[in-house]
C-alpha cells in the first residue's frame, strides 16, 4: 500500500481545518437561504404545526429588501473603461483592441449577470459569494479569460483571512471541494486507453497508481470521501499563496529583480588577499 505524500496530507490537514471551522457558517447559510424561500421551519416544526393546526408564518419582508439593493446595485455599475495616457497613434489603437476584446467578454460569458448572481449570494450567505477567472484557449487558439461561478458551499479559504479581504490579496490558502466520477479523474490524470477499457472492464483499479490508487487504499476510502452508491470521490484542490524573497540588482543598464537563490549563485565570490 502506497502511503500519502506530504503534499496530499497537507491539503487534508488544511481541509479538516476549514471544514470543522465552516460548520456553523455553512448551518447559517442554510437556514437564511430556507427564509428566502419562505421556508424557515423544520421538518419536525411542520409536523407540530400540522399536528395543531396551526398555519405557519411566512417571512416575505427579505425579498423586497434584496430586490432594492440589487436593483441599487445594477443601476450604479459600470462597465470597466480602458485607456492610455499617451497620444501616441498605435497605443491608441492597442487601447480600442482591449476595450473591444473586453466588451466582447462580458458580452459572449454575460459576466455582468454573473457579478449579480455572486453579489445576490454575498447578500445572502454568510459564506459569501466566488467567482473564478481563468485562462482557457479559444477557438482561434488564443488564451482567453473565462469566468464562472463557484459553488460557494465547496469553497473554504483559510479560517484567517480577514472579512475585508474580499479580493482574497493576503488569503494563505483556500480549497475547492469537488465530487467526480472516475472517468473524469482518468481523463485528469492522462489515462491511457487501455486503462479507460480495463475501467469498462471492471478491472481499472489495477492498472491505476499513484494518487488515484489510493482512493480506494488509504484513508481516501473513507466513507466521506467516497460515495460508493454514486461511485463519486471527493476532489480537494488547494491553492496556496507562496512567497518568495527577491534581490533589487543593477545590472550596468538598469536595475532589475531577481529571486534571492539566483542572487547568491551569481553573486561572485569574496577572494582574501
Amino acid at each position: 500500500m502506497e502511503t500519502i505524500t506530504p503534499q496530499a496530507e497537507k491539503v487534508r490537514r488544511a481541509w479538516r481545518v476549514a471544514e470543522n471551522d465552516y460548520k456553523p457558517i455553512v448551518r447559517r447559510s442554510e437556514e437564511c437561504m430556507r427564509y428566502v424561500l419562505n421556508d424557515p421551519y423544520t421538518a419536525t416544526e411542520k409536523s407540530k404545526a400540522q399536528e395543531f393546526d396551526k398555519p405557519l408564518l411566512k417571512y416575505t419582508i427579505m425579498i423586497p429588501y434584496l430586490s432594492t439593493i440589487i436593483g441599487n446595485e445594477q443601476m450604479n455599475r459600470r462597465r470597466a473603461l480602458i485607456k492610455t495616457r499617451s497620444l501616441d497613434t498605435k497605443m491608441i489603437e492597442m487601447t480600442d483592441i482591449l476595450q473591444g476584446r473586453w466588451n466582447a467578454i462580458n458580452d459572449e460569458q454575460s459576466v455582468e449577470e454573473k457579478i449579480q448572481i455572486i453579489f445576490s449570494d454575498a447578500l445572502i450567505f454568510p459564506v459569501g459569494g466566488y467567482m473564478v477567472r481563468s485562462f482557457e484557449m479559444n477557438e482561434m487558439g488564443y488564451l482567453d479569460y473565462h469566468y464562472e461561478i463557484a459553488d460557494n458551499m465547496r469553497i473554504k479559504v483559510d479560517p484567517e483571512t480577514k472579512t475585508s479581504d474580499y479580493k482574497l490579496e493576503k488569503c494563505r490558502w483556500l480549497i475547492k471541494e469537488a465530487w467526480e466520477r472516475p472517468e473524469y479523474i482518468m481523463d485528469r490524470w492522462n489515462v491511457k486507453q487501455e486503462d479507460f477499457d480495463d475501467y469498462k472492464k471492471g478491472n481499472w483499479w489495477k492498472k491505476l497508481s499513484g494518487y488515484i490508487k489510493r482512493f480506494k487504499e488509504s484513508g481516501f476510502s473513507s466513507s466521506s470521501d467516497y460515495n460508493e452508491e454514486n461511485d463519486l470521490y471527493r476532489i480537494l484542490e488547494m491553492q496556496e499563496r507562496v512567497q518568495k524573497r527577491f534581490v533589487r540588482v543593477f545590472n550596468g543598464t538598469g536595475v532589475m529583480q531577481i529571486p534571492q537563490e539566483m542572487y547568491k549563485r551569481l553573486k561572485p565570490k569574496t577572494i582574501l588577499i
